[in-house]
């Protein structure tokens, strides 16, 4: 389940997922996403997003993963930026994707791109339709 467009509070949300639609709650630090057939809880504490508990409602199963299985670790800069240290410098660089997803919305999901445009909300895909034959490749 692919959910975008949660709201910082997302109490009651209601957001669109990539099948249909999903439930967003947040309570007590607690982020809850889900909806008739699967439901999904994560933490917040301590600078981390943990998965706390996986609800299989078709077949009546719930995973609850062992303690220290944090899926995520979120890390902040103190000039509040995600880059990472290290990271190289891609003012100059130039990518050209050997096909890719043409968005009629927007730009956040196909152009080649966005895997150097520093924001991880951006993604590039390969063309949708029609398929397109294997390899699918950036040049850099």
């Amino acid at each position: 389940m692919v959910v975008t467009g949660i709201p910082a509070t997302g109490i009651g949300t209601t957001v669109q997922a990539a099948s249909g639609e999903a439930q967003v709650s947040v309570k007590n630090g607690e982020v809850t996403i889900g909806n008739e057939y699967l439901e999904r809880k994560f933490s917040t504490s301590d600078n981390k997003l943990a998965t706390t508990e996986l609800d299989n409602k078709r077949a009546d199963l719930t995973f609850t993963p062992a303690q220290g299985s944090e899926e995520f670790i979120i890390k902040l800069r103190q000039d509040g930026t995600t880059k990472l240290d290290g990271e190289l410098d891609r003012t100059n660089w130039t990518v050209t994707a050997s096909d890719q997803y043409n968005n009629e919305v927007g730009a956040k999901d196909g152009p080649g791109a966005n895997v150097i445009d520093g924001d991880a909300s951006t993604i590039w895909h390969s063309k949708y339709s029609p398929d397109q034959p294997y390899p699918h490749s950036l040049t850099f």
